[in-house]
């Protein structure tokens, strides 16, 4: 079976018209779908993941007291890495410890914005 001129036509446009919509469908990025988690009455692990990682956080049960902790817990919280947990652990041996959870603002480099996300993780009793 020979095909005509206009045939072979209509294939080549068929074709270069799929060739042009799977290269496009193949451009496009993927998003990924967004989830926003709201904190109801248990406390979340605010465990930063390395970059590129996306493992879910852990739970915690109960708060993480502040007067108490070691290092490894008070990285847990949200933006609070190892030199922030050390500034902590140093205030609270030479202050005697925190009176109440805002006293943590107290330590260089816990600003106003951190503070507001770990208040519902942390304890001072």
């Amino acid at each position: 079976m020979k095909l005509t001129k206009s045939e072979k036509c209509a294939i080549i446009i068929t074709l270069v018209f799929l060739a042009l919509v799977l290269g496009y469908a193949l451009g496009q990025k993927k998003q990924e779908p967004v989830f926003v988690i709201t904190e109801s009455s248990f406390t979340a692990e605010r465990e930063a993941p390395a970059a590129g990682d996306n493992a879910p956080a852990t739970a915690i049960v109960g708060k993480i007291n502040i007067n108490t902790a070691d290092a490894g817990e008070l990285e847990k919280l949200e933006g609070i890495g190892p030199v922030l947990a050390e500034r902590i652990i140093t205030y609270r041996e030479e202050t005697g410890g925190f009176k109440k959870i805002e006293d943590i603002t107290k330590v260089q480099g816990i600003g106003a914005a951190v503070f507001e996300s770990i208040r519902d993780c942390i304890c001072v009793d």
